[in-house]
């Protein structure tokens, strides 16, 4: 459950990221690899802290728990990854 409610998570990120590049393309172009690279950023940093307390709190290995990892930044880095090559042509 927990990792579902993650990559609810991520998606609402990306969606965050997308409307604010939607909004500011046409005032400031230079935004849109902004964008890609902040949403990038902060969901790395996310999903280490979550891999993180998994190792530390949760008692899980490190094998059990990376696994968990790229699949909680891998679904939606590659969904944003896909929307900005579709959508914004970077």
């Amino acid at each position: 459950m927990r990792t579902a409610l993650f990559l609810l998570n991520g998606f609402l990120l990306l969606g965050f990221f997308y409307l604010l590049i939607k909004l500011f393309t046409p005032t400031i172009p230079t935004i849109r690899a902004f964008g890609a690279c902040s949403f990038l950023i902060i969901w790395l940093a996310i999903s280490i802290t979550n891999m993180t307390i998994g190792i530390m709190k949760a008692g899980y290995g490190i094998g059990e728990e990376f696994s968990i990892f790229l699949l909680i930044f891998l679904i939606p880095s590659l969904t944003g990854y896909w929307l900005w090559l579709k959508h914004f042509e970077i």
